[in-house]
């Protein structure tokens, strides 16, 4: 045991013995780690010097010194290609740090990109000590002359002293005479749950072999279904699919990785054979309303790549999607304005339970959307002693445990409003209606299929679900446990069980007859169905 510091060190500004870092190896042995907060410009001697009491049986200082070799500071900024106005969206920026260390942990305010508007970052990855990478976002804001992006690294650095900048150069893209727009707009919104359909259109387009368009819409009114290639590019264009479309035509990527609830969708197609001209539809969209109101598509980065490789820009056009305008003489209940009362108004005003901003659904004005207005809604349905009308759509809009779910939470009040008292006995009428009269299990669909067919049945209680797949030898094929159910109409195909025509080992089956098999509390039943290839 010695002294309780008897090593130093000078000749550096900023350099210390870090703190425990004297290690005794042996006993002619010690290991010295040493910290460093600071910066050096020139070439300089480190002193490091071991005190007497360290040393046994010695009365003398031992002096070492050791020639440290001044770095230049640098930060460098690269990408696999180079960017352009076309690409920046996307593209991933390396940066590298020279005669410093990215610290383990910064914040946001410590690295910033500038020098071209709408240009982001939100995340990043640290590769090494030296190397971070950088994904960017880019909103699509036109610049019409070549630019450069800056960017700058400050507390990111370890031992930070000041900040180090990188620069990129990006090449803007020319103007085409095409424009590309959303049709038919304005379009008026379908109810919720059902779908409707747009083209994606260009005029003008000159010797086209390719395309690039972001699509922006609101996911609180819409959801994308399904995208489709257009007839503009000639011969069969090469198109993938990224996502759940296995048969899409497009590439199809996600802002927010949950497909059901995208903001945007970036469709790209490009050909190998002769080039588009004129006018013709790029893609087909369909969507599906989640809430009944006004909306907006727009268009962001928009570009064409000619048949000679280079890239245009087009002008681009929005579409709306509207709502009915509210009638003279306002029917109390009617939230989608088709001059009735029905389900579709009941579907919307739970879809919005919560909403505390100004709304359709709050018919009450007490400032929020809630089981009241659901059930008020619901007292204007129709006369009480009858159950209000139910069709296909309103089956897969609907299904019994929502109702049920809705009775819950309207019973829960001690409300004696005779409207809300009705609205209650409609709902309890629509129960009835939801809820079929036995267990049954249907006819699978398509029949013949293949590779996948949807098996619907109907539950008259709340039980425990599993259908049995089988081969014409009695083997079991594959099991598809539901688990418990609520009592309904399982009948459309985001209701129904699913088959994908493979076996439990993932494999898919022979062509030929199975048999499938409904288990469901004391009920049970088999069919038949056919795949062909």
């Amino acid at each position: 045991w010695g002294r309780e510091d008897p090593e130093s060190v000078s000749g550096i500004d900023g350099v210390t013995v870090k703190y425990s870092g004297v290690r005794r190896v042996s006993d002619t042995e010690v290991t010295i780690t040493l910290a460093f907060s600071g910066n050096i410009d020139e070439d300089a001697t480190l002193t490091l010097t071991v005190g007497a009491d360290a040393i046994v049986g010695y009365d003398k200082d031992f002096t070492f010194q050791f020639p440290v070799t001044a770095v230049e500071e640098s930060l460098t900024a690269s990408t696999e290609f180079p960017l352009t106005e076309a690409t920046l969206d996307g593209s991933i920026i390396t940066l590298s740090l020279s005669g410093r260390q990215f610290a383990e942990w910064w914040t946001a305010e410590d690295r910033s990109a500038s020098g071209i508007d709408g240009v982001t970052f939100g995340y990043w990855e640290r590769v090494s000590d030296t190397e971070i990478a950088i994904p960017l976002e880019f909103d699509g804001t036109d610049f019409d002359t070549d630019a450069t992006l800056t960017f700058t690294v400050g507390a990111s650095m370890a031992n930070y002293t000041q900040a180090l900048t990188a620069q990129v150069p990006v090449t803007a893209i020319q103007q085409s005479n095409a424009t590309v727009g959303i049709s038919p707009s304005p379009v008026i919104s379908p109810n919720i749950g059902e779908r409707f359909t747009l083209n994606l259109n260009i005029t003008g387009g000159e010797n086209i072999a390719g395309y690039h368009v972001t699509v922006l819409f609101d996911n609180t009114a819409l959801s994308l279904v399904d995208a489709t290639k257009g007839d503009y590019l000639p011969a069969d264009p090469f198109f993938s699919a990224d996502g759940p479309f296995e048969e899409s035509s497009l590439i199809i990527s996600s802002s927010t990785g949950d497909f059901r609830n995208l903001e945007k969708v970036r469709l790209i197609a490009n050909t190998l054979a002769d080039a588009g001209n004129g006018d013709g539809t790029l893609a087909t969209l369909t969507f599906e309303v989640v809430d009944f109101k006004a909306s907006t598509l727009t268009l962001s980065q928009v570009y064409f790549v000619d048949a000679n490789g280079k890239r245009w820009e087009a002008t681009t056009e929005s579409a709306e999607v509207t709502i009915p305008p509210e009638p003279e003489e306002a029917i109390f209940g009617d939230i989608n304005r088709d001059g009735v009362v029905n389900i579709q108004d009941l579907v919307i005003v739970s879809a919005r339970f919560g909403q505390k901003s100004k709304s359709s659904a709050d018919v009450n004005e007490d400032g929020l959307v809630d089981i009241v207005d659901l059930v008020l809604v619901a007292s204007a349905v129709g006369e009480a002693a009858a159950a209000p009308p139910l069709n296909p759509q309103a089956l897969e809009l609907l299904t019994a445990g929502d109702v049920q779910g809705w009775l819950f939470q309207a019973r829960q009040l001690t409300l004696t409003d005779p409207a809300y008292l009705r609205g209650i006995t409609v709902l309890e009428q629509l129960l009835k209606t939801l809820t079929p009269k036995k267990t049954a299990l249907l006819p699978n669909y398509p029949n013949p299929f293949n590779p996948e067919t949807w098996i619907p049945y109907h539950l008259s209680n709340n039980v425990d679900v599993r259908i049995s797949i089988y081969d014409t030898k009695g083997v079991l094929v594959r099991r598809l446990d539901l688990g418990h159910q609520r009592a309904g109409y399982y009948t459309d195909r985001t209701k129904a069980a699913y088959w994908d025509g493979k076996n439990a080992f993932g494999e898919r089956v022979a062509s030929g007859v199975y048999f499938y098999h409904l288990s469901a509390g004391d009920h049970s039943a088999t069919r038949k169905m056919l795949i062909l290839k």
